[in-house]
């Protein structure tokens, strides 16, 4: 229950951000005691910074604003695909920094060194995340196959950090998701989600997802 609040804060404070404390304990229907302990604690953590105050001319104590700290966490990012690959530097609250554009390779290793080698510049990078244009065991960060380029049975491990990787289609819809309520409760959505799901755990791979439904890019 405490992860589930921590996870409702932070997405509430990316979308209205600054926002009061006062104003997340509405948004997200948590009690005031609640908000205020796992504010201090996510603040302690380096995870939200304290922004000022607001404008209100109310008497008494200003409210203080919060938002996500860009740099509590760096994702490395590589979208991979048919063509073309994008890296780019990820911040926690959900800004970007694009890096390069390359011609994608032939060989996956070559993908690999060129990561390798951006991590020596940003060393406080800990998660490297892989946008793959064809079947991930997400599990596992593996590659099952990739028509494009052959790719089969690709284990991708990187020393030192942590390694997520999805199908494109899949990353596109839940970008989307999260960013439009409206995407985030549909049917469609739901269904979606689902099959994900149910491919991640291996259960039937007929529901492989091979065409994006919802594309952020």
């Amino acid at each position: 229950m405490k992860e589930n609040n921590y996870s409702l804060i932070l997405r509430t404070l990316y979308h209205l951000q600054p926002i009061e404390r006062v104003r997340l304990v509405q948004q997200t229907s948590l009690s005031s005691s609640t908000v205020t302990r796992c504010i201090a604690e996510l603040i302690d953590a380096g995870f939200i910074s304290e922004v000022g105050t607001s404008e209100r001319t109310k008497l008494g104590r200003k409210p203080v604003k919060l938002k996500i700290n860009p740099e509590a966490f760096n994702v490395l990012i590589v979208d991979i695909g048919a063509f073309k690959t994008n890296y780019a530097l990820g911040f926690a609250d959900g800004t970007l920094e694009k890096l390069e554009s390359l011609n994608t390779p032939d060989s996956f290793e070559e993908i690999l060194d060129k990561v390798n080698k951006l991590l020596t510049s940003y060393k406080k990078v800990e998660v490297v995340a892989f946008s793959i244009p064809g079947m991930v065991d997400v599990k596992s960060s593996t590659i099952l196959f990739v028509p494009s380029k052959g790719w089969r049975d690709v284990k991708i491990e990187i020393e030192g950090k942590v390694v997520y990787a999805d199908n494109e289609a899949n990353l596109a819809m839940i970008s989307e998701a999260f960013e439009r309520q409206e995407i985030r409760t549909s049917k469609m959505f739901r269904l979606c989600d689902c099959q994900r799901r149910v491919w991640n755990r291996g259960v039937d791979k007929r529901f492989y997802l091979s065409r994006p439904v919802f594309h952020s890019r």
